[in-house]
């Protein structure tokens, strides 16, 4: 297919279950990983512009739904962009249904990946039994809902981060960041400078939840010196007005 139309072609492989077991992780988390590994690896050593993804509006509204049941804030309904700075998804808002038509007239034979059947993943089930059901129970116009969902907060997490990257600013001083600076902000603004904070400390961005930001905000509010434990060995620590890691 490659060859017949110019385009350069690389084949990647590579032990997912074994990755999988190391790392205490499902197939299908294990597979996306080792998955964008490849493609990152590939595209720097190409000088690619973009990792171009095939995720479509149905995608998004699944991605949307899965998130809100394991329980996510403004920045998971933002889910997904067409442009992230690094990955370009072309067909976000056309459905599933409008590219398996435009696959038909040309004549084309999409892969069929099998494990999108198996319904012991749970992305998986709510494609094939929740979306159905609210669709035909609920909302028939259930994904359009999702989809522009996410749009309003992608706009709003935007917004939000602009203020917070402002805020971290301000509140930075010598070994992390200040207390007073801390107290005066809104809620909603010192979740996102203390997942900023964290992300700046320790290089990790994927393992701070909900639970980790209330840990460090209840110790905006200690008497004295504080300590609490985070993941991954660290420790943050409250002490002479200052918060760090």
């Amino acid at each position: 297919f490659c060859r017949a139309r110019g385009i350069p072609f690389v084949l990647g492989a590579g032990d997912v279950p074994a990755y999988a077991r190391t790392h205490r992780l499902s197939i299908e988390t294990a597979a996306r990983i080792c998955r964008y590994d490849f493609f990152h690896r590939i595209r720097d050593e190409r000088g690619c512009d973009a990792v171009v993804l095939a995720h479509h509006a149905d995608d998004l509204a699944e991605t949307i739904l899965l998130r809100i049941l394991r329980g996510t804030g403004p920045a998971g309904l933002a889910a997904m962009q067409e442009w992230d700075g690094l990955h370009l998804r072309p067909f976000l808002t056309v459905t599933r249904a409008a590219i398996e038509t435009y696959a038909d007239e040309c004549g084309l034979k999409p892969r069929h990946d099998a494990t999108n059947d198996c319904m012991d993943a749970r992305r998986n089930r709510i494609r094939h039994d929740l979306l159905p059901m609210l669709r035909a129970q609920y909302n028939p116009a259930v994904r359009d809902a999702l989809t522009r969902l996410s749009a309003l907060a992608v706009e709003e997490d935007d917004f939000l981060a602009a203020l917070a990257r402002v805020e971290y600013s301000r509140a930075r001083c010598e070994g992390g960041l200040s207390v007073a600076a801390l107290r005066a902000l809104h809620p909603a603004v010192q979740r996102r400078v203390l997942r900023l904070f964290w992300a700046r400390e320790t290089g990790r961005t994927q393992d701070f939840s909900y639970l980790h930001e209330e840990r460090l905000r209840a110790l905006l509010t200690a008497e004295g010196v504080a300590c609490a434990q985070m993941q991954g060995g660290w420790y943050a620590y409250s002490r002479y007005g200052t918060l760090e890691l």
